[in-house]
């Protein structure tokens, strides 16, 4: 990943559960991405929506975003 972005990047390999808004603070962060399970919002899945443990981590992030946004 180095070679293609001049050592720029920077690899976390972390829960996401486990960061906190201060982590966020320290990153700097211009951009984050993040491909949350979709099974359990499908009408295909269980649909248990944010209940299912699958959606955690993505709970987690929105908890987390207007506290470091609205900064």
């Amino acid at each position: 990943m180095n070679h293609n972005f001049n050592n720029k990047c920077k690899l976390l390999e972390h829960n996401i559960e486990s960061l906190t808004s201060d982590d966020f603070d320290r990153m700097n962060l211009d951009l984050l991405t993040m491909s949350p399970p979709c099974q359990p919002f499908s009408r295909l899945g269980n649909q248990l929506d944010l209940k299912d443990s699958r959606s955690s981590s993505f709970k987690h992030l929105m908890q987390l975003f207007p506290r470091f946004v609205l900064k």
